[in-house]
């Protein structure tokens, strides 16, 4: 899965100073105990991805369970829109 998703952020040629992406993937059980008694078990499967993006003096982040070309596509375009109207450097003023 690691190298898919390698592969479809590699293909979408982010256009930004910078671009990262983050992929985590768990794996979590619970076992609970009320009154006495055995609870079910939960068994839980979490994947997904955060986009941080540096461009025009700013910085944006998204993040996504949509691993998808087409979702990791859409993540990285809400942190470069957030990344250019919002500026950390005081040689890009931001919207305030």
């Amino acid at each position: 899965m690691l190298e898919t998703i390698r592969r479809r952020f590699q293909a979408l040629q982010p256009q930004a100073d910078f671009c990262s992406l983050r992929y985590v993937e768990e794996d979590n059980e619970r076992l609970s105990v009320r009154q006495g008694r055995q609870q079910p078990l939960v068994r839980r499967h979490d994947r997904g991805a955060m986009i941080t993006v540096l461009d025009g003096g700013g910085y944006g982040y998204a993040a996504t369970a949509d691993l998808s070309e087409a979702g990791l596509r859409a993540a990285f375009e809400r942190a470069r829109n957030w990344a250019r109207g919002h500026s950390v450097s005081p040689s890009h003023p931001g919207p305030w």
